[in-house]
């Protein structure tokens, strides 16, 4: 039995945070004050990997857990016991309360009941009719082995026209395919799954192709691998760009983004194309035709001359485009982008916001048809 004492929390090599096994078979087994012990450590390591010699005191973790010294060497004891934690004394210090807790990963399932003890355990705290669907909850992978699968085709029900070009992309199946070429688990946010859903969908691309482009553009971060935006955009544009013929591309386009009058989702749409495209391939597919020599030399002195990355590009097009009837404009877009850089814009979403604060005085967008695009 320690005393109050000092200790420092690191966490085993292996070790992952496996709340599902914890919650379902350890929390009967050790109870609440122990499971909570067991998380604060866990948060403890999480937040001290910059520090890994960050003392903490054991009569502020009770204060904590609302707990006395006495049942938080309980919930201790338990967790040794059942091997969540392992506890070290440092000699260093020479004295016996100063301690180092390693955290170990909660078992899954198969591991936990293989243990005749723990097994034991679990049936005495939690009865044998809840053992039973903890056995069966579990067990699904087991019982699907030699099974067949009957489910109804979705499309067989719902075989709506207008349904069979609405593709959607798995990203269960995406994620348990990619996880077969890294041990480390893959994290993206939702900006990326919205760029991933749009390209997979408005390119038809194969959920290979998908797959390769977010293997390249993933990397490690503490431990876990996650997904790039900005890599994400640039590995689409290199695969649509080299594989898509520009009769095959349609871009979300309404000049509304220049006056803020489209939602979210519709602007995000917009942008996304904007990043996504090269400008050639954007100019072709609004113009549902291959590019002229003139118009090629419009981009390029664009891109060249005035040192604008593709992005900022398709976005002054579209822009120019609505206010041209059509027309590629040379002068109204080299003085555009001679604004842009001194207002040092990098970004498509920095000159839409632009737009859309010059143009927030206007009444309706037929009076912001004067609106000059110098004044950028």
């Amino acid at each position: 039995m320690f005393g109050a004492f000092f200790f420092v929390a690191k966490k085993s090599a292996e070790y992952k945070l496996n709340l599902n096994s914890l919650y379902d078979l350890y929390l009967p087994v050790v109870g609440q004050t122990a499971t909570n012990f067991y998380m604060l450590l866990n948060n403890m390591v999480n937040n001290t990997i910059k520090n890994q010699n960050l003392k903490f005191d054991s009569n502020n973790i009770c204060k904590q857990l609302h707990v006395d010294l006495n049942e938080l060497n309980d919930a201790k004891a338990k967790l040794e016991a059942i091997g969540l934690i392992s506890t070290y004394v440092s000699m260093a210090n020479n004295n016996d309360n100063y301690v180092i807790f390693v955290i170990n990963s909660a078992l899954d399932y198969e591991d936990f009941i293989s243990n005749p003890k723990y097994k034991a355990l679990l049936i005495q705290a939690i009865g044998t009719t809840n053992y039973e669907y903890l056995e069966y909850k579990n067990a699904s992978d087991h019982q699907l082995a030699d099974a067949i699968e009957v489910t109804t085709n979705f499309d067989a029900v719902f075989n709506d026209e207008s349904l069979k070009n609405v593709r959607i992309i798995d990203f269960e199946k995406l994620y348990a395919n990619i996880q077969k070429a890294t041990r480390l688990p893959i994290t993206m946010d939702d900006n990326c799954k919205n760029i991933i859903m749009d390209v997979y969908a408005k390119y038809s691309l194969s959920l290979k192709d998908v797959e390769m482009v977010i293997y390249d553009s993933i990397y490690d971060m503490n431990g876990h691998n996650e997904v790039n935006a900005t890599l994400l955009i640039q590995n689409f544009n290199k695969l649509v760009n080299g594989n898509v013929t520009s009769s095959l591309i349609s871009v979300n386009r309404d000049s509304k983004l220049f006056y803020g009058q489209l939602n979210q989702e519709q602007e995000d749409k917009i942008v996304n194309d904007y990043k996504l495209c090269n400008a050639e391939l954007y100019l072709a597919s609004i113009f549902k035709k291959p590019l002229s020599k003139n118009e090629k030399d419009v981009i390029l002195t664009l891109r060249n001359k005035y040192h604008l990355n593709d992005e900022l590009i398709n976005v002054l097009v579209d822009f120019s485009l609505t206010k041209t009837n059509g027309k590629l404009n040379k002068k109204y877009l080299t003085k555009a982008a001679h604004s842009i850089n001194g207002l040092g814009f990098v970004s498509a979403s920095q000159v839409i916001n632009h737009f859309k604060k010059s143009n927030m005085q206007k009444k309706s967008p037929v009076e912001a048809e004067s609106y000059n695009l110098e004044s950028i």
